[in-house]
């Protein structure tokens, strides 16, 4: 009878250890369809954005470069927080982390083409480029802190800035050159548009001096 129990119990244990494991594949399949969706919409951008630089158009062209870079803004945050909520709850797919890094890549293509956008237009929006780290425990509740924050911001906002979270640590070649040319050393640290840049926690009072809106 004892053995009996102990092999039903391994049973149902092996059989919850895959059902957890399958569970979060499918999780990972869906964050994986969700950032294929968005890098085609960002090659979409970016081939606008082509097309203004060799066209040379004018203001009407602008206007609508800017006004498909906003919408895209807002999707690109709104993707993140759904990985975001993934990975909270993912335990057994660590291909979900080589997900997050191919997501913090197309966020930093987004900014770029986002200040390139404002430069060559005139305009107005702010961009705002939070760095955290992945691995960093010690700075976990910071960070946690200042994400309320900048949602906070960004919620007030709207399409009035556009908030660019990167992580520091995932071994990415060109986040890290970024961090070597604005001397960012710790987390989590704020880059409000391109020129300054904050370390440690803020208040939504404090971003405000930096941010109009």
């Amino acid at each position: 009878m004892f053995y009996l129990t102990a092999i039903i119990s391994v049973a149902v244990f092996v059989a919850g250890l895959f059902v957890g494991i399958w569970i979060d594949d499918q999780r990972l399949e869906e964050t994986r369809g969700k950032i294929t969706g968005i890098d085609i919409e960002w090659n979409d951008a970016r081939l606008q954005n082509l097309f203004f630089q060799t066209a040379l158009a004018g203001d009407d062209s602008c206007n609508s470069l800017i006004g498909g870079n906003l919408q895209f803004s807002d999707k690109v945050y709104k993707q993140g927080l759904e990985i975001e909520r993934f990975e909270s709850v993912n335990k057994f797919t660590p291909q979900l982390l080589e997900e997050k890094r191919r997501y913090a890549l197309l966020q930093m293509q987004f900014w770029l083409n986002s200040v390139q956008l404002k430069r060559a237009c005139n305009a107005t929006y702010s961009t705002v480029v939070y760095f955290y780290s992945q691995y960093n425990e010690s700075s976990a509740v910071d960070q946690r802190l200042q994400s309320t924050v900048l949602s906070e911001l960004k919620n007030k906002c709207g399409n009035k800035i556009m908030l660019i979270p990167l992580p520091t640590d995932l071994d990415i070649v060109s986040v890290n050159q970024i961090k070597d040319t604005y001397g960012i050393k710790s987390t989590p640290s704020i880059l409000v548009n391109e020129k300054d840049i904050l370390t440690g926690v803020k208040t939504l009072g404090e971003l405000e001096g930096f941010v109009k809106c």
